[in-house]
């Protein structure tokens, strides 16, 4: 397994032999000429990817772009990927289509899934997609992302680019080891969810769910609601989200979290990247600066359970909020990781959500937001 830049691929034989390759990239740097050069390299390879926010995680830093991790025929890790479009009226239904047709592509399941579907229905998708693996496939992955949140994200599969829908890569490696956290820690102040539809919580115990979350935060969105328009406010909450709690074992509690985004005054609801359902209890949560660089070094220990591996490589999914709150101190992100993992070669997209795997009784695959995830192989 290697890395390497797009501006050096002419230059870089190996590449000729790769079986597989992994392709994240800025919006700007990726189109059909650029995929068409690459799968000229690789005639017989499967190229995939997504666009990532502002810059692209590399061995050698975050960096605009486009990057590509390479699989070689000796690492014995084979792929199956496919791509498909869809709106979330149909999403589940292709989400269950699209898992029939890697299940019978290899007439087994994958070892891993990568997953990058477009951000806005992701947990319909992911639904589907459980409706045939049954939870015996952990699936790990991120949402496409732009640099603005114009839409202009994109998925890709050799020379097929998807602007709403999915994309999906079975991995069968002989080994691997995976883990996604969230790097914050719970509040006293928690809730249940009374009023709520999709990815807008209206009322939290029955009061305005603005009221409890300003309570909570000790008036955090204040001048947002003296506004009579709606506000987006994900630079202001990107430390103080919320939490639904999936597993607690001994003094391991596990969250899902959900990025607050537009605050309505006139309804008097936060809508947020996740979806929220009545009876869901929800925590506010707090993180800083320095919580979500160590969360990096959490993710690789978590994954290889503390132990001395040699690792080919591995794959880093980090929220692009995240990045924001980071700012010039997102290269600290690659440094950790480097450290973690001793140099590996690696690829890291920085998402709009992200997609992992929580072991509890049995493999549960779910959609968060602020949250790291990694496979290593």
């Amino acid at each position: 397994m290697f890395y390497l830049e797009y501006d050096s691929i002419e230059k870089n034989e190996n590449l000729n032999n790769s079986n597989w390759v992994l392709v994240y990239s800025t919006v700007d740097s990726i189109n059909k000429n650029v995929l068409d050069n690459i799968k000229k390299k690789v005639p017989k390879a499967d190229v995939f990817g997504t666009t990532s926010f502002n810059g692209v995680f590399t061995p050698n830093g975050f960096k605009t772009g486009c990057f590509l991790l390479a699989g070689e025929k000796n690492d014995n890790i084979e792929t199956t990927s496919i791509i498909k479009e869809c709106t979330k009226e149909n999403s589940f239904k292709v989400a269950q289509e699209a898992a029939l047709e890697l299940k019978n592509s290899a007439n087994r399941l994958p070892d891993v899934i990568l997953f990058h579907p477009t951000p806005g229905f992701e947990e319909s998708i992911l639904n589907g997609l459980e409706s045939i693996f049954d939870a015996k496939t952990p699936i790990y992955g991120g949402s496409a992302a732009d640099n603005d949140l114009s839409g202009n994200w994109l998925i890709f599969k050799n020379q097929q680019i998807v602007k709403e829908g999915f994309l999906i890569v079975g991995y069968y490696a002989p080994k691997f080891y995976s883990s996604f956290i969230s790097g914050y820690l719970p509040t006293k102040n928690t809730g249940i969810v009374t009023k709520a539809e999709g990815r807008t919580i209206y009322e939290v115990d029955n009061k305005p769910f603005t009221d409890v979350y300003q309570e909570w935060t000790n008036g955090l969105l204040k001048d947002e609601l003296k506004e009579n328009e709606n506000s987006v406010v994900l630079g202001k909450t990107s430390l103080k989200p919320l939490g639904k709690m999936i597993s607690s074992s001994g003094n391991l509690q596990q969250y899902i979290i959900s990025h607050p985004h537009i605050v309505s005054p006139k309804e008097k609801s936060i809508s947020l990247f996740t979806d929220f359902n009545v009876g869901d209890e929800i925590t506010l949560m707090f993180g800083s600066e320095g919580a979500l660089l160590k969360r990096v070094e959490q993710t690789v220990s978590r994954a290889t359970h503390k132990k001395d591996l040699e690792l080919k490589g591995g794959i880093l999914i980090y929220c692009a909020g995240c990045v924001g709150v980071l700012g010039d101190k997102v290269d600290e992100v690659v440094e950790s990781f480097n450290i973690s993992t001793k140099n590996i070669p690696f690829l890291g997209a920085a998402t709009f959500g992200e997609q992992g795997c929580i072991k509890t009784s049995k493999n549960l695959n779910l959609h968060g937001n602020l949250m790291c995830n990694t496979i290593l192989f």
